[in-house]
């Protein structure tokens, strides 16, 4: 799905003279400008010298005609067939008993939008799920405090012991630890600050998926500013297609099968990215939901974290390339201790 302000118009993979037109392939894969193979992939302009291979792809955006190139070194996975194709993942249901749905999120310092999420998710009634919150490092109690206020069986409280000592740690351990404790088919996967607004969302965003695991659904996400007002899109069907996990619906026996985040990314940035390129590689398809809107509440800004950035993405680039998509091989992860 290409966003109004994007369209991708031709694609084209080859060098000098021989060239094939590919845009039936690259179409799926680059659904916008914002997309994991975006603008921070992209080279500009277009010259594809030498006898080395390249994809160059001409798309409009904001009304302009552009070029851009992905070198076959960097970015021959967009061209590949998926690896692990998703259909073999076992048709499997809960335990009678269990909830169709975890919704799972981490938490570090969110006590206060832990609750306005909490209690906009309470409300629904019309499928069978529970909530499984993982403090990333102790904060005195306020997040527990947050979290006894509902059932036991419906609000699930851990907390991680470990954190390092750091203003923001990336949370793919809390979010492992998260994953491993669910009990639903599908998981929703969210941050402690995501406020649901629309009726129904939980039901609306995990349909897909119960209809066909080779999908995974993403809510609309606006970000809220300290006065509470809509500032920008975080995730938007049309405009910002982005497949972050700001609030996203998957196949937990996916997930599971990659095993969880890579908790090799840490510090900040790129660990959705690489999230979303895996289940890409194993045939997972994404779809953005035209039907729910959530809300991304305002809390404090972190200091800068460029370096950390581009050591993740530096990472993250190593590993797209070898396109190897189960992670934390001979490790334990999702450990809570």
């Amino acid at each position: 799905m290409e966003g109004h302000d994007f369209r991708l118009l031709s694609a084209k993979y080859g060098a000098n003279e021989a060239w094939a037109d590919v845009i039936d392939v690259v179409r799926p894969r680059i659904v916008s400008p914002f997309s994991q193979f975006g603008f921070g992939y992209w080279e500009f302009p277009d010259p594809c010298y030498g006898t080395a291979k390249c994809l160059v792809i001409t798309f409009l955006y904001h009304g302009k005609e552009q070029v851009a190139t992905v070198p076959e070194g960097k970015w021959a996975s967009l061209l590949s067939e998926p690896k692990l194709p998703c259909p073999s993942l076992p048709a499997t249901m809960p335990p009678s008993g269990d909830p169709l749905v975890s919704v799972v999120m981490s938490s570090y310092h969110r006590s206060e939008q832990l609750g306005k999420t909490l209690d906009s998710l309470i409300c629904q009634h019309d499928v069978p799920f529970e909530i499984v919150v993982v403090e990333d490092g102790f904060d005195g109690g306020l997040t527990k405090a947050v979290c006894d206020r509902y059932p036991p069986q419906l609000v699930r409280y851990f907390c991680r012991t470990d954190r390092p000592n750091v203003e923001f740690s990336i949370p793919t351990i809390p979010n492992n630890i998260a994953i491993r404790q669910a009990r639903g088919k599908v998981l929703l996967i969210q941050p402690a600050e995501i406020r649901h607004v629309t009726e129904g969302s939980i039901l609306k965003l995990v349909q897909p998926v119960l209809s066909n695991p080779c999908i995974s659904n993403f809510a609309s996400v606006s970000s809220l500013g300290e006065d509470g007002k809509h500032v920008c899109w975080i995730i938007h069907h049309e405009l910002k297609p982005m497949p972050l996990y700001a609030c996203q619906a998957v196949d937990r026996a996916a997930v599971m099968y990659l095993r969880g985040f890579d908790e090799d990314f840490v510090g900040y940035g790129f660990d959705d990215d690489d999230f979303s390129f895996r289940l890409q590689c194993m045939g997972v398809g994404f779809m953005f939901s035209k039907d729910v809107v959530v809300e991304h509440q305002f809390h404090g800004q972190y200091s800068d974290m460029k370096e950390q950035c581009w050591k993740n993405g530096d990472l993250f680039r190593k590993k797209m390339k070898d396109e190897i998509p189960v992670r934390n091989v001979n490790r334990e992860w999702g450990r809570l201790r």
